[in-house]
């Protein structure tokens, strides 16, 4: 059975400390062969060389969420007639193209694969009713 998982990258500077910080590579896993050609481009994630496997330490995608490293866009992808939701992490960084660079991209795996991005969706914000 082939991996499901396999490391990532992403180099940033978006830590919120008071002090410059200079760029850091920090390596996640993620799923496998999904950020490949314009949607690594896109999202300034990318594979990692398979020979740092082991050697150079993972940071959980929880603490790079809240560190604002990383960041997560909701996509829809149109295939024929079918349409499906996906999920992609982004470098934060990115922040201001990512949603334009990934538009009529194609989605690279699964049951999805050669489907194009046609949408981005915002995530549904809570209302109080007070």
């Amino acid at each position: 059975m082939a991996a499901l998982l396999q490391l990532l990258q992403v180099t940033s500077t978006a830590l919120t400390t008071p002090v410059a910080v200079p760029a850091t590579t920090y390596y996640f896993l993620g799923s496998v062969n999904v950020y490949t050609g314009d949607i690594a481009t896109g999202t300034g994630v990318s594979i990692a060389d398979a020979k740092l496997d082991g050697v150079v330490p993972r940071t959980s995608v929880k603490e790079l969420l809240l560190a604002g490293v990383l960041k997560t866009v909701d996509l829809e992808v149109t295939k024929g007639t079918t349409i499906y939701r996906k999920q992609l992490r982004y470098s934060g960084s990115q922040e201001a193209t990512v949603k334009g660079a990934l538009l009529t991209k194609s989605w690279p795996t699964g049951v999805a694969q050669g489907g194009t991005i046609t949408d981005d969706l915002d995530p549904r914000r809570v209302v109080s009713r007070k």
